[in-house]
């Protein structure tokens, strides 16, 4: 007699799967897009289009050949290449590179597509031999430990002369990978935006929104180059409000700066160098030391962390004019939005931040119209939607939002988000080997923010060469003196 066999036959367990899935197949039709309230518990049900978006997410762009298809779209093809150098052909070739800034999502939108708007920048820097050119790029945690501004700040260096690392404060609560900083003794240290420490009860914030009160101590500065990369000159303390004679020395040389409430630009020259020691005593308000070659491009960072943009609103705009005419600050960049998005729930939401970084724009022309503006729109940034990573939901849309405010305001764009691939870019910029963006999906690594940077500074780049071809082609086309 044959043995029955027990328990459930596999074409039984097939019929029972494939019933299940058919099931949920239903509900994910059916299934309202609200969560459901049931015995004190909230249950969501998952659609049938999130489903599809969900499996979508796993096949994530590759970030080296989104990156390289965006150089491709930088790109003039090897005939233009060629004809670049040909007179007879240049005026096409100006065209044709006003194409690539027209339809290249990596470069530069130009407000009303003046593609011109950079060239007084480029023209200081080129005449920049004996005096130093000033830039300084404002943005949020996207740019801490000089992540982003190394890069921008070496090429330009390289390309126009200068060394140094711009405006630095005299307590550095981040350390950077430009220099090495310390301070023998703590001071009060105040920050105009951003959550990395106390506010003043006073607007007295230079240039760098960062000051520190000496009061009656003595302290020495000690900065070292990280890096090596060209030697320093000159040495700047911006100092205000001096209560009593402010004793300050770098190496042998010491200056005696005398009571007063305005600010004082104390210079020192000195023996090429990557390292110094500065030694100060006295009660005043310490708005920054500038360290450069005292000529070339001198490019300050400014991280402010947890910052909206909004900073400007909450600073001495008289006390950064004066240390912007100092360093002839002619080109100003501003990273920002990201830090905006958590308290942002609809496009009203958007369009009033993106009316308030317009007044910030206005405010940072007013202080120092000689300078140009680059906004920098803020990079994807991966937040859970429905238990799943995701581009911010209104990203996007704050991202349009301003660059229509750059363009309204006369300034240039660069669009980070769309360099990087766009929705849900993030995921696969952390996800890449090496990493090229934190497990927190907002911010790059070192890798990450090298890349981005490069891409940066080939719109920038491409801008001064077109500057370049266009004066060639102006001179073909200028009458020869009889």
């Amino acid at each position: 007699m044959k043995e029955k066999h027990s328990g459930i036959r596999l074409w039984t367990t097939t019929a029972f799967v494939f019933g299940v899935l058919a099931i949920l197949g239903v509900v994910s039709l059916i299934a309202p897009s609200e969560p459901i309230e049931m015995a004190g518990l909230t249950i969501r049900l998952p659609k049938a289009s999130s489903l599809i978006a969900d499996s979508a997410l796993h096949a994530r762009i590759n970030v080296e050949d989104q990156l390289a298809a965006v150089g491709q779209t930088m790109e003039l093809s090897p005939a233009d290449s060629a004809a670049m150098s040909r007179k007879a052909a240049r005026t096409d070739s100006v065209r044709r590179v006003e194409r690539v800034f027209k339809m290249s999502e990596g470069s530069l939108r130009f407000p009303n597509e003046d593609f011109t708007y950079l060239f007084p920048v480029f023209e200081a820097m080129m005449r920049a031999d004996s005096v130093e050119v000033g830039v300084i790029h404002y943005g949020d945690s996207q740019i801490e430990s000089d992540r982003i501004t190394h890069l921008l700040r070496d090429s330009l260096q390289a390309t126009f002369g200068g060394s140094g690392p711009g405006i630095i404060p005299l307590w550095q609560p981040i350390p950077t990978s430009t220099i090495r900083q310390t301070l023998t003794d703590s001071v009060s240290t105040f920050y105009a935006a951003g959550i990395m420490g106390r506010r003043a009860s006073h607007d007295r914030y230079g240039a760098i929104c960062q000051m520190a009160e000496l009061r009656g101590k003595s302290v020495r500065l000690n900065v070292q180059s990280r890096k090596g990369q060209g030697r320093w000159k000159s040495v700047t303390a911006f100092v205000g409000n001096v209560e009593d004679t402010l004793v300050m020395s770098v190496g042998p040389d010491t200056i005696l700066t005398p009571p007063a409430e305005g600010l004082q630009a104390v210079r020192w020259r000195i023996a090429p160098t990557n390292a110094f020691e500065m030694s100060l005593s006295g009660k005043a308000d310490i708005y920054g030391v500038s360290v450069s070659a005292g000529q070339g491009v001198n490019v300050t960072n400014v991280p402010l962390r947890g910052a909206d943009a909004l900073f400007t609103s909450k600073t001495n705009n008289a006390l950064i004019r004066q240390m912007m005419r100092q360093t002839n600050t002619r080109l100003v960049i501003m990273e920002f939005g990201g830090n905006a998005l958590p308290m942002i729930d609809d496009t009203a939401d958007v369009d009033r931040y993106a009316k308030r970084i317009g007044e910030q724009i206005e405010r940072v022309r007013s202080i120092r119209p000689e300078a140009r503006i680059i906004f920098i729109g803020p990079a994807d940034m991966s937040v859970k939607v429905d238990g799943e990573l995701r581009t911010h939901p209104m990203l996007p849309y704050m991202t349009r939002a301003l660059a229509r405010t750059a363009s309204k305001h006369g300034v240039a764009f660069w669009d980070m988000y769309d360099v990087m691939g766009g929705e849900n870019s993030m995921l696969a910029w952390a996800e890449h080997k090496p990493a090229l963006a934190a497990t927190d999906y907002i911010h790059f690594t070192t890798r990450g923010a090298a890349k981005i940077a490069s891409v940066l500074w080939r719109a920038i780049k491409m801008n001064y060469d077109y500057m370049l071809l266009r004066k060639r082609t102006e001179e073909d086309n200028t009458p020869a003196e009889q």
